[in-house]
């Protein structure tokens, strides 16, 4: 068979032809660009703020599956305009573990607190009240998911939430020193925890820590009995409030005001009521009412209710007027039962944790 014949003379094409060839190519290439203009930028940092804004919508609305949807297309976005370790992304990601353990997403939580720390190892140095923001936001969400109706291991968040509080105050007593008054609601905080911590054991009977293998897996590391977490709470709380006094005291002599006296003696009393307070919520009367006994010297403090077996007061406050104040809407908000699992912890008590930031400011 012979080869096919190649025809070497074909004629060039006529002018008129490739006139028509270069229209339609251009034509195509008007349609492409029309087309590139009028598409939408799907990875525009307009649509990435959109979707924040939705997502937040969604969250407030109570929207969950919404609100984790359009949050996790925010934080992709993010990684891709902003960088892999924006900062940008902490809010969102926040915002999305609520989500995740509103729904009781438990297994999705724990992925995005790992990436969470993860990206906090990353990201260069912030200011310390904005770190201290992120680490209360974070006891907080510890917190609510120890109360989640479907958390099948609540210890294990309320632990989680008493060793971010205690890594802060370890935080601020390095960068700080270890009588700065920034330590002051940190320290009056962890009393507060380990109240809840003693209403969860009261219910339980066992106090668990787990913690989390490398595969994984999370393991009970130890318990503790219902008397033994008792005692231990018990001594913590009398440590902080040691702690809340020295500093107290050391702020007062820094000070040296011409109505320094009078202001020690009104911590002292107030600290006598404090004691008091974490006295009777371990059931030592004896001891609770020699504490409640010493500040009726200051006529002022005669009217401010002791508590006796009731809450302790949500903030440390030393003026006598703000702490009748204070133990008044404590003792008003005793009936509202903050959690099942952790009986007569108010809402107030949860608020004052969770909303308060004013208390982690800088002095």
């Amino acid at each position: 068979m012979q080869p096919p014949k190649i025809n070497r003379a074909a004629k060039p094409a006529s002018p008129r032809l490739r006139s028509c060839c270069l229209l339609i190519l251009a034509c195509q290439m008007l349609a492409a660009a029309s087309f590139a203009a009028d598409a939408p930028d799907h990875f525009s940092e307009s649509r990435a703020q959109a979707l924040l804004m939705a997502g937040q919508a969604a969250l407030e609305d109570g929207d969950l599956a919404l609100a984790q949807k359009t949050l996790g297309q925010a934080i992709q976005l993010l990684k891709i305009n902003e960088g892999l370790y924006s900062p940008e992304q902490l809010a969102p990601i926040e915002q999305l573990m609520w989500a995740q353990m509103r729904s009781g997403f438990w297994p999705q939580l724990d992925t995005s607190l790992g990436y969470y720390y993860w990206l906090l190892q990353r990201i260069e140095a912030t200011t310390l009240d904005a770190q201290l923001d992120i680490a209360r936001n974070i006891r907080s969400l510890y917190l609510e998911a120890a109360a989640h109706p479907s958390n099948p291991m609540p210890p294990r968040h309320l632990s989680a939430a008493l060793r971010t509080n205690w890594q802060t105050l370890s935080y601020i007593e390095a960068i700080l020193g270890a009588e700065h008054p920034a330590l002051l609601p940190w320290l009056y905080d962890s009393l507060i925890l380990q109240f809840i911590e003693s209403r969860l054991n009261e219910r339980k009977g066992l106090t668990n820590y787990l913690y989390k293998t490398d595969g994984g897996e999370f393991i009970s590391g130890w318990s503790l009995s219902r008397r033994e977490t008792k005692t231990t709470n018990h001594s913590i709380g009398v440590s902080m409030l040691d702690k809340i006094e020295t500093i107290r005291h050391a702020m007062l002599r820094a000070e040296g005001s011409s109505d320094s006296a009078t202001r020690l003696a009104e911590l002292d009393a107030s600290l006598a009521l404090y004691r008091g307070d974490w006295e009777s919520l371990v059931g030592d009367k004896s001891v609770a009412e020699t504490y409640y006994a010493k500040p009726d010297g200051l006529a002022p403090f005669k009217e401010i209710p002791r508590t006796r077996n009731l809450l302790p007061r949500p903030t440390f406050e030393t003026n006598p007027a703000v702490l009748k104040a204070r133990t008044a809407a404590a003792d008003i908000s005793v009936s509202n039962h903050w959690s099942e699992r952790f009986p007569d912890v108010s809402q107030l008590l949860i608020d004052t944790l969770a909303k308060n930031r004013v208390r982690s400011s800088m002095p």
